[in-house]
């Protein structure tokens, strides 16, 4: 049996037991089992119950003794209290009889300190004057191992002198012989800077830094390399064999690099205590400011001479991006603050800025000359029209390239004005639409107007075809847009690629700012709009050079009814109280009515087969035509809707042209209702009907004089009042 079984926190007896019989099989032997256990259990609590009595009467025995040794420990902190009090009073008593004795101990030593810093001042002002004569006379000679340890040493022995009456005087003196040991030791460091001599330099480098003048060393050191690397663009830019622009920066940027590595070595060396990256980059920011008029001149002289500008400042710009990813990669990022890495970048980048904020002008100029390639118009109406869809694709084609040119050379920071540029281009382009429409109105009597009709249908598909491709055209421009604002906003940027702030003025950086923030609330790029509103123009005029086409033999039928010669030969006569049905249309309604009901006709060569972009051109015309989008199944619906244009219009056309009838008898009149129900007939077939005012008119017309006042007030007063005058009937 384990008794350290009980000692458990969550002793479970029940579990206990069950351990300990498991393994008996036998009834008997538990039985017995049991017993012995409970035997067990009993002596071990008397043995327990022992310790706990003697456990008691030990502690009962120690009580006396543990009180006393308390109240011992309790006399002894009084007395030490005591002691303590006695020893602060005692300390006391002395400091108050000792005051006076201590003040004049301080004041003596106080005296001792002043004659010492006395007697020091006097020995240092004796070895000053030495010094000074030592170093004018080592001056004369220009020997520098003299003069440069006795100049320290003045320097120390100033520090001595500050309270000295002529302090200032001989620090005048001691600045003007470190300006000496300067002008003497600059040559020599020069000459060891150049020749890469790493003990000679960090000599002087510990000299001037001794004296105080390390922040000119470094200034040195600075213009030292600043006019190697300034000469070696000299030789470049101005050699005797002419070099191109990219050439020249091709050649240039390499050595920088090489020489940045060099340097970095070389001043881990002698300027050990400085750092090293932070160093190399204030020189090549001075480098680099220096040199940007030089970049700016040589780039502008090479821009002259080439017929694409654009093409040659993406070079240059491709060579001098790769030149700072190359720095970049030999930079200790984490020792250097991201301002000055900016700082670098933007004077690297200062030659482009002045181009790069035209970019909208020069874009606009490169595109121009591709207007010509573009130009449609010729002789030949149908020539042109014939060349529109071709030209299309070949104008976006030119879009397309100046869009990439545009990402590569100003990392799309300039969209706002290539964009501009674009719409320009654009809308000088559309009006060769707008040309050939003109055209086409102009000439549609010289034409059958089959092919006129087909012409100007083939105009607007082309149209359609250009709204297709302007819409693609601008969600590129908006993913694009969408896609370099993540990039810019992203606060993990590495300065050399924050190109907003490299290659921007002020005033197109902030256009640029404007359009990323705008993007995400526009479906539709704002400066783009113009043209979407000028093709909706152009479908609309096209659309109305369409109708004009197909309604000209209607209108010249219809002018021929307004002359009175046409109702001169039916002024009464035995044919005025004949019934109704014994007239009959005249030719020119039938000739009316004939080519009306060939219209459908004349229209389904051209709907024979599914065209959505000459659909998409219609739904811009009107509300008519808008949803031909949705019912683009339906093959016919074009053909519905412009037959339905072509029949109101005709209606429209034919009321005018009756109202402007002088006079009219008794059989005119019924001849003229026949004509008009002749024409009802026609549209009926067609799947129309005449308009309010003709079925009016026609009412009117069939109306007797005796009938006329009662009967025609369910008509419009105007028409009621034309046709009474016509008809020559007196109001009751």
């Amino acid at each position: 049996m384990e008794v350290n079984d009980f000692k458990q926190e969550l002793f479970d007896p029940k579990a206990w037991i069950n351990g300990i019989t498991k393994n008996i099989s036998e009834n008997d032997d538990r039985d017995k089992a049991v017993v012995s256990l409970t035997a067990k259990l009993q002596i071990y609590f008397q043995q327990l119950n022992g310790e706990f009595e003697n456990i008691g009467q030990n502690v009962i025995q120690m009580l006396p003794k543990i009180n006393r040794d308390a109240e011992k420990l309790s006399e002894d902190a009084r007395i030490l209290q005591d002691k303590l009090s006695l020893v602060k009073n005692e300390i006391d008593g002395i400091k108050k009889n000792t005051s006076s004795t201590i003040d004049s101990l301080e004041r003596i030593d106080k005296v001792k300190m002043e004659l010492v810093r006395y007697k020091e001042a006097l020995h240092e002002a004796d070895k000053w004057t030495m010094l000074s004569n030592e170093i004018k006379a080592a001056l004369d000679v220009r020997d520098l191992d003299v003069v440069i340890p006795r100049v320290i040493t003045l320097q120390q022995s100033l520090g001595v002198l500050t309270s000295a009456c002529d302090y200032e005087d001989k620090k005048l003196e001691l600045e003007s012989f470190k300006n000496q040991v300067e002008a003497l030791a600059s040559p020599i460091l020069l000459q060891a800077f150049t020749s890469k001599v790493v003990e000679e330099s960090q000599r002087y480098v510990q000299v001037f830094r001794d004296m105080d003048r390390f922040p000119q060393i470094l200034k040195l050191y600075s213009q030292n390399q600043k006019s190697l690397l300034i000469g070696a663009w000299d030789t470049i830019s101005d050699g005797e064999a002419p070099e191109s622009a990219f050439d020249s920066f091709q050649n240039y940027y390499p050595l920088l690099i090489s020489t940045w590595q060099e340097q970095v070595k070389w001043c881990s060396s002698v300027f050990s205590q400085e750092n090293v990256t932070v160093l190399l980059l204030d020189m090549y920011k001075d480098l680099f400011l220096v040199l940007s008029p030089k970049f700016s001149k040589y780039i502008d002289n090479n821009l002259k001479q080439v017929s694409e500008p654009l093409a040659l400042l993406l070079e240059l710009k491709l060579c001098t991006q790769q030149f700072l990813n190359n720095l970049k990669s030999n930079l200790d990022v984490n020792s250097v603050q991201q301002e000055k890495l900016l700082s670098l970048a933007k004077v690297v980048y200062l030659p482009y800025k002045n181009h790069i904020s035209k970019y909208g002008i020069y874009q606009e100029a490169a595109l121009h000359p591709h207007l010509t390639s573009l130009e449609i118009t010729n002789s030949d109406i149908m020539e042109s029209v014939q060349n529109l869809a071709s030209q299309n694709s070949k104008a976006f084609s030119y879009l397309d390239n100046a869009n990439k040119l545009c990402i590569n050379l100003t990392e799309s920071c300039s969209y706002p004005g290539y964009v501009k540029a674009v719409a320009c281009f654009l809308n000088a382009y559309l009006n060769q639409y707008r040309l050939i429409n003109k055209e086409i109105s102009e000439n549609q009597t010289k034409h059958e107007e089959v092919n006129m009709f087909q012409m100007c249908l083939t105009v607007l598909q082309c149209l359609g075809n250009f709204i297709n491709r302007l819409k693609q055209f601008d969600q590129e421009c908006l993913a694009n847009i969408n896609r370099v604002k993540v990039e810019y906003t992203n606060t993990e940027l590495h300065p050399f690629y924050n190109y907003p702030k490299l290659l921007l003025d002020e005033l197109r950086e902030s256009d640029f700012e404007k359009m990323i923030k705008n993007v995400t609330n526009v479906s539709q790029m704002l400066e783009l709009k113009p043209v979407f509103d000028y093709v909706k123009d152009l479908c609309q005029e096209v659309y109305d050079t369409t109708y004009a086409v197909i309604f000209e033999p209607l209108g010249a039928i219809l002018n021929t009814i307004g002359s009175g010669s046409m109702w001169d030969n039916k002024r009464g006569g035995p044919t005025s109280d004949l019934p109704d049905y014994s007239f009959v249309p005249q030719e020119c309604i039938t000739q009316m009515g004939q080519y009306l009901m060939n219209l459908p006709q004349l229209l389904d060569p051209f709907l024979l087969s599914k065209n959505p972009e000459l659909v998409l051109a219609l739904s811009l015309v009107g509300p008519d035509y808008s949803s031909l989008s949705d019912n683009s199944n339906e093959e016919n619906a074009f053909a519905e809707i412009f037959l339905g244009h072509v029949a109101r219009g005709t209606c429209k056309a034919y009321v005018k042209q009756i109202l402007a009838i002088q006079e009219l008898s008794g059989t005119a009149a019924k001849q003229l209702a026949t004509d008009i129900n002749y024409l009802g007939n026609v549209l009926e077939d067609m799947g129309f009907s005449l308009s309010k005012k003709l079925q009016e008119i026609v009412l009117l017309l069939k109306l007797s004089p005796a009938e006329y006042g009662s009967q025609c007030s369910v008509c419009s007063p105007q028409l009621v009042a034309a046709i009474r005058q016509m008809r020559n009937i007196v109001s009751g």
